[in-house]
């Protein structure tokens, strides 16, 4: 899947933003998922994993963080011309967000 190169910076700045993101300070918090959520629309699945694993998730902030980071770091390696297999990638991240919403603090998916 291509994206634009505006759409590949803004998605590169929000990784960066997570990464420095204090999730105790909601604003900014619930301001960078929105955007990330919102940054995501590309990519239907992955926008889905996003709002089930970091939106509304009963995890930590934290973890929904980290967990956010490294879907929008998945997207934008799957959206580059030269990512081979998307599918493995997309197999591997279920396993990925399966383990991380069991190793959680919560259960990691709403419900």
């Amino acid at each position: 899947m291509k994206i634009s190169d505006q759409k590949r910076k803004q998605i590169s700045r929000l990784i960066a933003e997570g990464e420095s993101l204090d999730p105790l300070d909601l604003e900014v918090f619930y301001r960078w998922t929105h955007d990330s959520y919102e940054a995501l629309g590309f990519n239907p699945l992955q926008q889905h994993r996003f709002d089930e694993y970091c939106r509304s998730s009963h995890d930590s902030n934290f973890m929904r963080v980290y967990i956010g980071v490294w879907m929008l770091r998945l997207a934008l390696a799957e959206s580059s011309p030269d990512s081979k297999d998307c599918q493995d990638r997309i197999s591997s991240s279920d396993n990925v967000l399966y383990l991380a919403a069991k190793g959680g603090t919560g259960s990691g998916r709403k419900g």
